[in-house]
């Protein structure tokens, strides 16, 4: 936070928005699009210590990894679908919402995204944050 805010400002508009798209890799918040912005301004990521160089590329692989399950997912369903007659639910994580989303589009299936509204959770402040997008 403290080399995002350094470097924040009197920053182009470019670096401020790939500072921010990085504090979200970090911080595993990214959606996929976001990640696919944040791949293309890597080269503005500011360079640091060994321990944000690991941690940078441990969320890179992260990511990467989420990519490939989202992919395998839309797959599996596909097939599941494609052998079972009726309906069929799939319940997943946001991150791969769309992108599944996408897939079910692409072959013409009719799908719905049913997405939970959440006010106030019994669990502890880091979740409650996490949930918020906050840092």
């Amino acid at each position: 936070r403290q080399t995002k805010a350094f470097l924040r400002d009197g920053a182009a508009p470019p670096l401020r928005k790939q500072l921010d798209l990085l504090t979200k890799m970090l911080m595993l918040r990214l959606q996929p699009k976001e990640y696919q912005e944040y791949a293309r301004g890597r080269s503005f990521n500011p360079k640091g210590p060994t321990v944000y160089q690991s941690s940078l590329a441990a969320a890179e692989t992260y990511y990467v990894a989420a990519e490939e399950r989202s992919r395998a997912m839309a797959k599996n369903l596909l097939f599941k679908m494609g052998r079972t007659p009726g309906y069929t639910v799939l319940v997943t994580g946001g991150f791969h919402t769309q992108e599944i989303a996408d897939e079910l589009k692409k072959e013409g299936l009719a799908y719905a995204i049913v997405t939970p509204y959440v006010e106030v959770l019994d669990q502890d402040d880091a979740y409650r944050a996490r949930l918020r997008e906050e840092e």
